[in-house]
């Protein structure tokens, strides 16, 4: 398990690095920085859970700002983390978890939205892409990213060192980096998983596309279906 110090040792490392390479390349663009929302909760949580999608999105397209640290965090504090596109489903995945694996159906009629949205404090995020998009994102530039990206990306994951890494449509780029065989997942509905050196890997769609017009009800409990599923091999829950 990483320590706190060793976490925060990290976003300032990777942040130090992107702001070096925008001075560089990147003229007036800046790096938007991720990583773990809140450590605390994310040292006290179980399982560790981390996910990686595209790119942060940004209208202007400057950047200079954290999605872990400003962002996620003023979403929570407004109550806005469930009706979000993006981190609404991962938000519902993440409290499900930590909550007897409750379904879409019983949080979206029971739960408090407020306590659902915070649980997202619980986790680690990170993208591909460590600067802004403006449009749809397409595979060949994700790709781009992730070789440009790799040793930063690699690192962020060996230090957060999650118990479950979900992806949203991002997964395949690492499978040679972290050794894994594309004919080792299994598929469940519309993801795919599988679990290497006591982790669990969840190949998911985006979680604000789910191609194919896919009900949210049906992305959260396909991916909490797999982790509980799971959980023998996985630290068990804490509530």
């Amino acid at each position: 398990m990483p320590s706190k110090q060793q976490l925060e040792s990290l976003e300032n490392e990777v942040k130090a690095v992107l702001k070096a390479r925008a001075e560089a390349e990147h003229p007036n663009i800046y790096p938007v920085t991720d990583g773990v929302i809140d450590e605390a909760q994310f040292l006290s949580s179980s399982p560790k859970m981390l996910w990686i999608l595209k790119e942060p999105w940004e209208k202007g397209g400057v950047g200079d700002w954290s999605l872990t640290k400003q962002l996620i965090p003023e979403l929570i504090a407004k109550n806005k983390i469930c009706g979000h596109k993006s981190y609404g489903p991962m938000a519902y995945v993440t409290f499900s978890v930590f909550n007897k694996f409750v379904s879409y159906s019983v949080m979206k009629e029971t739960c408090d939205a407020s306590k659902v949205g915070e649980s997202l404090k619980n986790i680690a995020y990170i993208n591909v892409s460590k600067f802004p998009g403006k449009s749809r994102s397409k595979p060949s530039q994700i790709a781009a990213y992730y070789e440009r990206n790799k040793a930063i990306l690699l690192k962020q994951i060996s230090v957060v060192n999650p118990d479950v890494v979900i992806g949203g449509s991002t997964l395949t780029l690492f499978l040679g980096d972290l050794q894994l065989a594309a004919n080792k997942f299994k598929p469940v509905g519309a993801l795919k998983f599988c679990v290497a050196n006591k982790r669990l890997y969840i190949d998911a769609y985006h979680p604000s596309r789910r191609e194919y017009q896919m009900k949210t009800a049906d992305y959260v409990d396909e991916i909490v279906s797999v982790i509980k599923s799971h959980s023998p091999v996985l630290p068990p829950p804490k509530s």
